[in-house]
């Protein structure tokens, strides 16, 4: 449908159509979720294909099945533009107050306000576990797009930002994956983790857009994180049993940083270790310690290269991160630097023992090397005195013939 529909149309045309087809517009006291309004008249796909038949694009998707109508907006995800699908079109909500019914006009577009939320109410009420994995599939697919597309308009300093996703459509988001990660289907468990990663994306791009904007304007404005350190938080409040809090707070601190998290939950470290006697959480929670080491680690090596090149070693990032936080992080930064230590002598351990390993290959080589060459020699010798021998041999044969000729005659 998609790819049929942009035949000789703009890109809002193309949304017009898909719109109403898939989302049509419905007016209630609620501003419900639809489109922009009815679609082109005579449309391309309509034209070319459906007109003949005596139907339309919005007759035939009004007869797909919940499973169909999900695959059909996986489909517009997949093949419509860029530019259909953050195009605003206007909508229409009309809303009663005191009896007297009022329309506004609000900017609506495909794929923050039609296929989005379509797929949330798929992954909010599935059928069973196969349709919840295809649902979160499309859900990953929608949020890879919109973190494609915002991603395009930070790199082409010519484009003015397209409109954003609202913090409500970003928590109930946010709310379905905590809702689905520990899914007993591993696939779906796949999907529901790359889609938080995109979830990630899109909103610190929107919210370092947002704290730029505020920045120049003279505003007050939140941290350019807003949103993770608010998602931090949501999976700090979890509790230590809860399994599924583990890998998405992996995530964070890869992208938060480990002083910054453990700035956040001082006590987040030795609570872990401690949920890791649970043999149900215990592989879980080792993933956000590996994570939080690794990243300490690399925090510290930067700060000393900072320090070996004169730039000094102090981070304040306005969270609580750098060396505010320097008197909680002092035991993990020596437990750390003694890892580094271990490390370094494990590595050259290593290293000494590879080089006598080298070096004893090498006698050894040398030593079979000899040995062959004097089998070799041996050989040769033996060889010669044995074809001498039969040499011999044959003459004294040859001799004795030519006596006993001589004396017969």
């Amino acid at each position: 449908a998609p790819a049929a529909a942009t035949v000789g149309a703009t890109p809002a045309a193309h949304a017009a159509v898909l719109a109403d087809a898939f989302f049509p517009r419905r007016d209630d006291e609620d501003g419900g979720g639809g489109g922009g309004g009815a679609a082109p008249s005579g449309s391309p796909i309509d034209a070319v294909a459906l007109a003949p038949r005596g139907t339309s694009l919005r007759e035939q998707a009004a007869t797909f099945t919940p499973f169909g109508r999900l695959a059909a907006v996986r489909g517009i995800l997949t093949a419509a533009s860029a530019a259909a699908l953050v195009a605003p079109m206007p909508t229409r909500r009309r809303r009663t107050d005191a009896k007297i019914e009022d329309e506004t006009h609000e900017s609506w577009t495909l794929l923050y306000d039609g296929a989005l939320p379509a797929v949330c109410d798929a992954m909010e009420k599935p059928r069973d576990s196969h349709y919840k994995f295809h649902a979160s599939a499309a859900l990953k697919a929608s949020l890879q797009r919109a973190s494609a597309i915002a991603t395009a308009e930070v790199a082409d300093a010519t484009a003015t930002a397209s409109v954003v996703m609202s913090d409500k459509l970003s928590d109930r988001v946010l709310g379905i994956l905590w809702a689905n990660w520990e899914d007993p289907l591993s696939q779906t468990v796949k999907e529901v983790q790359a889609a938080f990663e995109h979830l990630l994306d899109v909103k610190s791009i929107f919210d370092r857009r947002r704290a730029n904007a505020n920045a120049n304007a003279n505003t007050k404005t939140p941290h350019d994180d807003a949103f993770l350190i608010a998602a931090t938080r949501q999976l700090l409040n979890k509790g230590a049993h809860c399994k599924g809090r583990y890998v998405p707070l992996s995530v964070a601190t890869r992208r938060l940083g480990a002083r910054r998290l453990l700035a956040v939950a001082p006590e987040l470290l030795a609570e872990t270790l401690d949920a890791m006697r649970d043999d149900s959480v215990s592989c879980a929670a080792g993933t956000l310690v590996a994570a939080l080491s690794a990243k300490l680690l690399e925090e510290m090596e930067e700060e000393e290269e900072r320090a070996a090149n004169g730039g000094g070693g102090d981070d304040d990032d306005g969270d609580g991160g750098g060396r505010r936080g320097g008197a909680r992080d002092a035991p993990l930064e020596r437990a750390a630097a003694r890892r580094r230590g271990s490390a370094r002598a494990r590595e050259g351990s290593r290293r000494g023992e590879t080089r006598r390993e080298a070096a004893t290959t090498a006698g050894r080589a040398r030593r079979e090397g000899g040995r062959s060459r004097r089998v070799v020699t041996t050989t040769t010798t033996t060889t010669t005195k044995g074809a001498g021998r039969r040499a011999r041999t044959n003459d004294e044969t040859k001799r004795d013939q030519q006596k006993k000729s001589q004396l017969a005659r």
